[in-house]
């Protein structure tokens, strides 16, 4: 005969739901709910903290990267509105000295030399630069431009002075081909063209790089503007100019689309 298991060794298959286990698990479950909340606050007060980091360093200063970003809107958004200057070199201090020296042929080379760079260079921005207005000046003039002369300094196609050329704006950035020369901060930008081979780092933080000619756009006191603004395009050899000019121009639509989405 089958012997019944004793009572005392019963054990039920599963847990009795009794009232004092019906209380544990309501605390956990009181517990769990109030974990999740203080992670989701933690979550929360981050995300302030981190916002507040990228607008304010330690003291009070502005973040580097903020201030420069709205430096360069601020920049886009007014050439837009009012037109860029191109400022077309004349040399001549040089061709005076030759003349002053007896070499006269030298002379008229070097005026001839710098007259075809000049017409180059404008017919191109004329051809291929459509995001803003554009006007073109001798080097010569740039103070008569600083103080305010709009009319009788401004070069018509054949790069003579033409009286009936008016600039209507009162502000204004200049254009030309120059040399580049500044010290990059490591703020996270991407840079606009390849690294020059010269560009050297120090510490990791900043690179000096020198770039012996370029399309560099200044503001009106001759100040080169800084990044993230498209500030330059290399302009190395002369076969290139035409994509380069077209490429600048780019640069300057895509960066006003990105800065003004929405507005």
């Amino acid at each position: 005969m089958l012997k019944l298991q004793s009572r005392k060794h019963f054990s039920p298959p599963f847990t009795l739901l009794l009232p004092q286990n019906l209380r544990y698990y309501g605390q956990r479950k009181m517990l769990n709910m109030k974990n999740i909340y203080l992670y989701l606050l933690c979550l929360v007060a981050g995300g302030c903290l981190c916002t507040q980091g990228l607008q304010a360093q330690p003291g009070g200063a502005a973040n580097p990267y903020v201030a420069e970003r709205a430096t360069a809107q601020n920049h886009i958004k007014t050439l837009k509105n009012t037109a860029l200057l191109v400022r077309l070199k004349t040399r001549d201090k040089s061709v005076e000295a030759y003349r002053k020296s007896g070499a006269e042929l030298l002379a008229q080379r070097v005026e001839q030399e710098q007259f075809a760079e000049n017409k180059l260079l404008a017919d191109l921005f004329r051809q291929y630069f459509t995001f803003c207005p554009v006007y073109f000046f001798y080097s010569s003039d740039t103070r008569a431009v600083q103080e305010g002369v709009r009319q009788g300094i401004f070069l018509n196609e054949n790069l003579q002075r033409d009286a009936a050329i008016i600039l209507p704006y009162d502000n204004f950035y200049i254009a030309e081909i120059d040399a580049l020369r500044e010290t990059l901060p490591d703020l996270g930008y991407a840079d606009e063209e390849e690294e020059p081979q010269d560009a050297t780092q120090s510490g990791g933080r900043h690179a000096d790089t020198t770039l012996q000619r370029v399309i560099v756009v200044k503001d009106s006191s001759l100040t080169q503007l800084r990044r993230p603004f498209p500030f330059y395009i290399r302009a190395s050899f002369d076969r290139f100019l035409p994509s380069k000019v077209q490429k600048f121009n780019t640069r300057l639509i895509n960066f006003y689309q990105s800065n003004t989405a929405g507005q």
